[in-house]
């Protein structure tokens, strides 16, 4: 049996994150600005960009491609 973990292992965060708004009806804006952090960054996040930030995390983490 698949645990939550292993469903979502190797997706990317932001995918996540924009299911989860989208489900829960929240705007990326609003959500961001609760959090206290620019719009701005939220979207470049849920926008999946492959960034050297991510690579760098997938790095320590073992992660192979």
């Amino acid at each position: 049996m698949k645990t939550e973990l292993n469903i979502i292992k190797g997706i990317h965060p932001g995918i996540i994150l924009e299911r989860e708004l989208k489900q829960r009806k929240l705007a990326k804006g609003r959500f961001a600005l609760s959090l206290q952090e620019y719009p701005q960054t939220l979207v470049s996040i849920t926008k999946a960009k492959e960034n050297e930030y991510w690579f760098s995390f997938k790095n320590r983490a073992g992660a192979k491609y």
